[in-house]
């Protein structure tokens, strides 16, 4: 079992089963698929994210379709977008928004973290290929993918709109030079984004992180979450349905259109203070959000 992943969760929830004791008994036959995903693992574990996603792609098509094999791979993307899980899933139990808004607290989880929010893109396909329905996934799976549209939102936030401070690793503010409103026309479709401002592309990304966190935080509850950031997600659900077109709602990026994108811009340019919704880490305080950014 992934142990930087899963295992807490199985402490947690007692109704999480993962398929993988097959697998690791194989192992001990030191057969060529079972070699490389020993391997994967310890490098894994090691937190060498890199080595054992190569691990990974070693691996035979059959052994690679493996659920168990699946939620491990998708832990070393999510470890090398910038998820410690044992920190982030310890820190939700007790999640205060006093003084921040939501989207502000998902971006400040990775201050002075390095991250690479494109393996978060890569983690969340990689659980997609078990299922994207949560009523066929396990309760791990569903808490994994809920907490993943976090780390998602939080790393692209973070990598675009905070890189003050030593390395460019952010200080818990939106930069000076940085607005949400601004359309950065340089980065292409499943690639790394590039510094500066949101392209269309990275706003999908944020779009269907939000979708995934909002559908999975519906099938797991609001139990794993403190009572700050619970109330946050059932006020956005709200508030998002009164947006045209609901931005908070998609989670493939093929569905994503030109208005979610707008809409959701605005969502990210608001302020602490927006009386609709302060949900961003921008300075918009109009109450008609959609008026946030002049598109």
């Amino acid at each position: 079992m992934l142990k930087k992943f899963f295992l807490p969760m199985l402490v947690i929830a007692t109704t999480l089963q993962l398929s993988c004791s097959n697998i690791f008994k194989a192992a001990a036959t030191k057969t060529s698929d079972e070699a490389i995903l020993e391997d994967a693992i310890k490098a894994l574990d090691a937190l060498d994210y890199t080595t054992s996603i190569t691990n990974f792609n070693a691996l035979s098509a059959n052994f690679k379709a493996k659920p168990a094999v699946i939620e491990q791979w998708a832990g070393a993307y999510a470890g090398k977008c910038g998820l410690d899980f044992v920190t982030y899933f310890t820190n939700l139990g007790s999640a205060s928004l006093t003084g921040s808004t939501l989207f502000r607290y998902f971006m400040n989880a990775f201050k002075q973290v390095s991250i690479d929010p494109n393996s978060c893109r890569l983690a969340e396909l990689k659980m997609n290929e078990i299922s994207t329905d949560p009523t066929v996934r396990t309760a791990s799976q569903n808490l994994f993918m809920m907490i993943l549209g976090m780390v998602k939102i939080g790393t692209y936030l973070r990598y675009e709109g905070d890189r003050d401070s030593t390395g460019s690793l952010g200080d818990g503010t939106m930069d000076a030079t940085f607005n949400a409103c601004t359309v950065s026309a340089t980065d292409l479709p499943g690639n790394p984004p590039t510094v500066g401002q949101f392209s269309d592309a990275d706003i999908k990304q944020i779009v269907t992180g939000l979708g995934q966190l909002l559908l999975n935080f519906a099938a797991v509850g609001s139990s794993f979450l403190g009572s700050g950031a619970s109330s946050s997600l059932s006020t956005l659900t709200t508030a998002c349905a009164l947006l045209t077109p609901n931005p908070c709602n998609v989670t493939d990026t093929n569905n994503v259109t030109a208005g979610m994108v707008t809409q959701m811009r605005q969502l990210i340019h608001t302020a602490p203070t927006n009386p609709f919704l302060a949900l961003g880490i921008g300075t918009c305080t109009a109450l008609d959000v959609t008026t946030c950014c002049p598109l």
